[in-house]
Formats: structure tokens, C-alpha cells, sequence
């Protein structure tokens, strides 16, 4: 296929013919870091960078790691300069989601970067720009393909060097797209904010309804502790393995592991179809399902209520079956909000388990009607639903970003007219 009119091959793909193509060495100064480990604190002082301090998009992870200002002298050659870049060399995953990482600095004298890190400073070339293109898909993936193994897999200083990279000739261009994709990026941290900030509402809200310390109006009366056993029956699925899971299957299902995975308290919809015919059990609307084996205790601390009858309930879920007097999408609430409780009642080593004779035993307030648990529980699924929709956005905004990330630091969509 004949290359488009303004446009040239490179090793990694066609770019611009203003744009250039060349190694991190032509484009920066670099510095490796040193052991620092010794001088590290959890109060104050410098910011540390280092490997727990990169997530999987370049972001900076604050975990409460410092060097104390006192140290400057035996720190100074390795304080970050804003404009820097700190790239990471190694990796705790042979996945290497966050080897060949950059961060960007800020400012000036608040990072301090430690050892398997490197610092990078930009010359004639904008460091934000860099900063998303190094991160890109394009440069991490030729990154993690030079990881070497070992106890941690890592890059060397001259693979990261050696890395070349095509970006425009003109800072205008390039500072269009950091900006682009800057603005973007601001978009998602502050969507991420406001999630953060609904599931932080939604912990309170079931601290003070869970537990009857505040009451709905129109509600009165006082709340009291029942054992789980005397207000449901109990019952357990039946086979189902994943390979008798199928996309178009006849009949709706759930399998035992989708309940880690793929529903939260409320099973509006079922997501699982299956042809399965031979024996099998059934939801009842307003059952509340448990998985009863994991490798982590904490697992079993998870519970769903099902919104329909009919569904094929796999094995290794434990159904609770409410006598009336107990709404389940207001007891999934309680069981998971009282996580603690449920991991005294498991048992087990290696693998871990929760028998109906335990989860009988677990106790609960509950109010004097049922209608009174109904609302409660109305009015913590509409928050949910609420975090929901934002997370559906934000994973929304993240691909927009990635593919604006693939278009614009490869020159396919230009940004600025004649370019």
C-alpha cells in the first residue's frame, strides 16, 4: 500500500514528515538513581519514587514514603527538577504493567527519586509531550519486549536510551497534544474524585442505616438482634461448571465464581446462559446467594440478592431464603457491610469455606418491618446505581483517552491547521 502524501515509513509505522524520529539519549539528559532505602520514613519530608509509587498509566502513588528535608546533603544529586521524568527499571510482575513508566515532576525539591529508577530531563523537546509518549502503548510495549528476567524483571539505563521515539518537530504541536490529552486526563481524575467521593457518602450512609443510629421518616419503633437462622431457611446450588456455560444458552444461570466477580449486593440482570438440562436448582426472587469455597477467606464475605425466580443457581453457593420477614437485597447489605462477622464464622486452610450451619448463626438488627428494611435498602442500591453510572463514564472517558493517545502520538489526527 502506497504511503499517504505527507507522510514517511519508520521502523515503528508511518509518521508525519515533519516529525521526527530519534533515540531518548538525542533527546535527554539522564541520571540513575542509588539505594536510598536507609534514609526512607512514613511522616514527612521528600516525596520517594519508587517502584510502589507508579501506577499501570504513569500517575504518582502517594504511599507515604519520605526522606527527611535534614537529609538534603545525601540527597541533592538525586532531588527531581520539575520537567524531569522518572522511569521505572524493574517490575514486581513478569506482566510488566509498569516497567519502562514515566512520572512527570511538577515542581521543583519535593521527589527524590531511589534506586531501579531513572531520571530523565528533556532537551528541545516538551516534557509533558514525552511524558505521554512514553507511556504510550507503543513505547511501553518495546520497553517491557527488552525486560530481562529474574526474582524482578527489569530494563537496563541504555534499553530505556536506546528507545526510539517519533514525535513533531514544532513544541507548538506538541504542547497542542500534551495539552489535548492533559485536559482529558484532568477530566478522568476528577470523575475519579467524585466516585471516590460517592462510595466514601455510601460507607457513612450504611453506617448510620445499617445499624438504626438514623431513621427514615415515616419509621419508628425500636430495632432488635435475630439470629440469621431463625428468619431464613437455607439451601445450596447444584453442579453448573463453567464449560456448560454458553453465550446463547436456553436457561439463565449463575456460576459460584461471577459472584467474586460480576455482581454487587443487587443481581438486577443475570449476565450467564446455559443449555444445561439435568438436575438442577432455581432462584426464588429475593434469594440471597453466598459462595461457600475460595482460597481467601475474605472472598466468602460476599453477598447478592437475585431480583427473579427461574435462574439455575450453580454449585458452591449457599441461598438464603428469607421467611418473610426479612428483605434480601437489605440482609446482601448487612452481610457485606459486616464483613468481619462472616470471616469468624469460616472455616478452613488452604481453601475456605461457609456452611449454611455457619451463616445460621450470623446475628443482624433488623427493624420491626420489614418495609422500613425495604427502604433502606432502596435508598443504598439508587446510590450505587449512581456510582455505577459514573464508573460506566469514567471507563468510557479512559478509551476515549487511549484512543486519542494512539491517534495523536503517532501523528495519525493532527491537531494544529497545516500540520
Amino acid at each position: 500500500m502506497p504511503i499517504k502524501e505527507g507522510y514517511k515509513q519508520t521502523e515503528v509505522g508511518v509518521i508525519p514528515e515533519e516529525w521526527e524520529y530519534e533515540n531518548l539519549k538525542s533527546l535527554c539528559s539522564y541520571q540513575n538513581g542509588r539505594s536510598l532505602e536507609h534514609l526512607f520514613n512514613n511522616k514527612e519530608g521528600y516525596r520517594v519514587i519508587s517502584i510502589g509509587n507508579y501506577s499501570n498509566d504513569g500517575k504518582y502513588i502517594d504511599n507515604n514514603t519520605y526522606i527527611a528535608f535534614e537529609n538534603k546533603n545525601l540527597v541533592s544529586m538525586y532531588l527531581l527538577k520539575k520537567g524531569d521524568l522518572a522511569i521505572l527499571l524493574n517490575d514486581k510482575t513478569p506482566y510488566g504493567t509498569i516497567i519502562g513508566r514515566a512520572i512527570l515532576v511538577e515542581a521543583n525539591n519535593i521527589y527524590v527519586f531511589n534506586q531501579r529508577t531513572m531520571c530523565l530531563t528533556p532537551k528541545n523537546i516538551l516534557p509533558m509531550f514525552l511524558y505521554y509518549k512514553i507511556n504510550s502503548d507503543e513505547v511501553h510495549n518495546s520497553i517491557y519486549k527488552l525486560s530481562k528476567p529474574g526474582t524482578q524483571i527489569y530494563v537496563n539505563t541504555n534499553d530505556v536510551l536506546g528507545q526510539k521515539i517519533s514525535y513533531p518537530k514544532k513544541i507548538k504541536e506538541q504542547k497542542a497534544i500534551a495539552t489535548a490529552l492533559s485536559d482529558m486526563d484532568s477530566l478522568i481524575d476528577s470523575l475519579s474524585k467524585l466516585i471516590e467521593k460517592k462510595k466514601n457518602i455510601k460507607q457513612g450512609a450504611m453506617q448510620e442505616l445499617l445499624t438504626g443510629k438514623k431513621r427514615l421518616d415515616g419509621f419508628s419503633g425500636e430495632w432488635y438482634e435475630v439470629v440469621l437462622g431463625d428468619l431464613a431457611s437455607f439451601a445450596k446450588g447444584l453442579g453448573l461448571s463453567k464449560a456448560e456455560i454458553a453465550n446463547h444458552g436456553k436457561y439463565k444461570c449463575i456460576h459460584y465464581g461471577e459472584l467474586f466477580t460480576d455482581y454487587k449486593e443487587f443481581i438486577l440482570n443475570v449476565n450467564s446462559r446455559t443449555f444445561y438440562e439435568g438436575k438442577t436448582v432455581l432462584s426464588e426472587k429475593n434469594d440471597v446467594l453466598m459462595p461457600t469455597s475460595d482460597v481467601t477467606p475474605r472472598g466468602l464475605a460476599t453477598a447478592s440478592c437475585i431480583n427473579e425466580h427461574g435462574v439455575i443457581i450453580g454449585g458452591d453457593i449457599l441461598i438464603i431464603k428469607s421467611i418473610n420477614t426479612l428483605d434480601g437485597l437489605f440482609l446482601s447489605y448487612v452481610i457485606r457491610y459486616d464483613k468481619k462477622q462472616v470471616l469468624q464464622l469460616v472455616t478452613g486452610t488452604t481453601v475456605y469455606h461457609l456452611y449454611a450451619s455457619d451463616m445460621k448463626k450470623f446475628k443482624l438488627l433488623v427493624p420491626p418491618t420489614i418495609e422500613e428494611q425495604t427502604a433502606i435498602a432502596t435508598i443504598l442500591s439508587d446510590m450505587d446505581l449512581e456510582i455505577e453510572t459514573l464508573q460506566a463514564k469514567l471507563d468510557k472517558y479512559k478509551a476515549i483517552k487511549q484512543g486519542m493517545m494512539q491517534e495523536l502520538l503517532t501523528g495519525r489526527i493532527r491537531l494544529l491547521e497545516g500540520a
